[in-house]
């Protein structure tokens, strides 16, 4: 159900079979989309649900990732996700199974024809004979957030694919369910945006919600139950790419009785030991429940190799905070300017006040 890559889309879409390749990731446990543990046998402690979006969004469930932000009916959940920012996947369903595969490319070419371009892109793929009865099947879809959009309807199935014009960026996917669900759906994908030029980027899955500003990039992450972990770039200019790093571990409760609160900054540092040194004093907040260090790159690095890794930012502040609402503790590592540093945490924690779980 994956189209062919037409001209002009950067890199590759998804191998979903190549794991090396593309980096798939298969979530870890039988996790819903809200972020509830499914079990068998007496109810059990379940991790955090989904926050619930701000006061002025419907109160439909949202996934937000990679910059899209997408409605989706409450009880599905993420089967397997795989790619980055510019070309990636994912792969939804409910308990029975897989309902949505959605998959994302950026465009590199500068000028082409939308309508011609997408219509080509939505029969990718396809054998000749079904090629040409799809392309008498093509309808235009009216999403107010893409410049353009098409489907194909089938019976038990509907093809779909936008292009946002501000971000060059085409979104397609394929849902499979019953006539009544199509109409459903339709309704959903109404409300379905690329949020990559807005101030903030707001991330929300697996009961995890946060914003991060504008020019972060998604270049890696890891989803595990009970620590998951993203990892974001932005190219602030040729010479200089700042970094943010946003970890969550739950329960909170678990982890702070297996070692005490300062041991956790200082474990979850350990991969950048050798590359920057942390500095004294902390700095603590919110009476004690988050914690601050401050470091800089290590000597050799910063004057004798320093033409080596002219990419780097000098400083870096790693933080970690304890959400007692949602029982999560919070890991952040970001490497920017000096300048920069306050406003990146600042954006990521002052919205959390105003969340409330549901």
């Amino acid at each position: 159900s994956v189209p062919c890559k037409p001209k002009g889309v950067s890199s590759k879409i998804v191998d979903r079979q190549n794991h090396k390749k593309t980096g798939t990731e298969e979530v870890q446990g039988d996790i819903d989309f809200n972020g509830k543990v499914r079990v068998e046998g007496p109810p059990q402690d379940s991790a955090p649900q989904m926050t619930s979006p701000s006061s002025n969004e419907d109160s439909t469930p949202v996934l937000g990732w990679a910059g899209w932000w997408l409605p989706l009916p409450e009880d599905w959940k993420i089967l397997k996700v795989s790619g980055n920012d510019r070309a990636g996947s994912l792969t939804m369903g409910d308990n029975s199974r897989p309902r949505l595969e959605i998959t994302w490319a950026w465009v590199s070419k500068v000028r082409f024809n939308p309508e011609k371009y997408l219509r080509k892109f939505l029969v990718g793929g396809m054998s000749r004979a079904d090629r040409h009865s799809a392309k008498q099947s093509i309808m235009p879809l009216l999403l107010p957030h893409f410049s353009k959009s098409f489907c194909i309807k089938d019976k038990d199935r509907v093809r779909g694919v936008a292009y946002c014009e501000q971000t060059h960026r085409i979104l397609h996917w394929v849902y499979h369910g019953t006539s009544a669900d199509v109409l459903k759906f339709e309704e959903r994908i109404s409300s379905w945006r690329d949020q990559s030029l807005q101030p903030e980027s707001r991330w929300q899955f697996f009961g995890i919600s946060f914003f991060v500003p504008s020019g972060f990039r998604l270049s890696s992450f890891l989803l595990n139950l009970g620590d998951m972990k993203i990892l974001l770039s932005d190219s602030t200019g040729w010479w200089r790419r700042e970094r943010l790093l946003v970890r969550h571990i739950s329960p909170a409760v678990l982890a702070l009785a297996r070692r005490p609160f300062r041991e956790w900054l200082i474990e979850l540092f350990r991969d950048n030991r050798r590359i920057y040194r942390l500095k004294d004093p902390e700095k603590k907040m919110d009476g004690g429940q988050s914690l601050i260090l401050q470091g800089r790159l290590r000597f050799v690095l910063r004057v004798v190799l320093r033409p080596l890794v002219i990419l780097m930012p000098s400083r870096i502040e790693v933080s970690l905070h304890h959400l007692i609402d949602n029982n999560q503790l919070l890991y952040l590592e970001i490497s920017a300017p000096v300048r920069r540093i306050d406003a990146i945490r600042n954006t990521i924690l002052a919205n959390r006040t105003t969340e409330a779980v549901s």
